[in-house]
């Protein structure tokens, strides 16, 4: 939607009383110290990681019925 709109963001920001997040993460994504999120094994839609640079979250795999695989995750533990 940035591109589309010719934002270019520096950062973001947020008030850390309420600092939730919820994102997409890419299936070729690092994850616990060096692993790709692809290669995991995600039982019961959802697993704790370690987010490199961030801490850790929780992750979801959705899989659509035509096998797409989306990985959603939040810092809400």
């Amino acid at each position: 939607m940035t591109k589309e709109r010719d934002i270019n963001l520096e950062a973001v920001a947020m008030d850390a009383w309420y600092s939730k997040f919820e994102t997409y993460l890419e299936k070729n994504r690092k994850v616990n110290y060096n692993v790709r999120l692809e290669s995991l094994e995600i039982l019961d839609e959802r697993l704790k990681i370690h987010l490199c640079g961030y801490g850790w979250v929780i992750v979801f795999k959705f899989v659509a019925k035509n096998g797409r695989i989306d990985h959603i995750t939040t810092n809400i533990i």
